[in-house]
């Protein structure tokens, strides 16, 4: 298996054939422990950047709550990855709701005129 460390943006790539993205909290005997694991969706748009869409794991289209923490079997992870940085940008962003700055930004909370 790929470095994987709490902490991390992974996509696991499932021997379902799904491939979903979280945040690694850790790991038990039975597999990794992710939190708010999402399947990832990729839309190819005719002319433009394919885009990239999350939806809440397990969710049957939302009508059941997502999930906020989920242990993915060993047994059921084909190919782990980190996640690229643009992607694991977007999924934070999507499942925490904060914004976050685009590297090189002014630490400063404050915006002078």
């Amino acid at each position: 298996m790929n470095e994987i460390n709490a902490g991390d943006v992974v996509i696991l790539h499932l021997t379902s054939g799904a491939t979903i993205i979280g945040k690694v909290e850790g790991e038990d005997e039975l597999g990794l422990v992710l939190s708010r694991p999402c399947d990832l969706i990729a839309r190819p748009v005719q002319g433009q950047p394919t885009q990239i869409g999350f939806v809440p794991y397990l969710t049957m289209a939302y009508t059941l709550p997502p999930i906020e923490k989920f242990v993915m079997p060993y047994s059921m992870i084909l190919f782990p990855r980190q996640a690229p940085h643009d992607i694991a940008k977007g999924y934070l962003e999507a499942t925490t709701g904060i914004a976050l700055a685009p590297a090189g930004a002014s630490p400063s909370l404050i915006r002078r005129q």
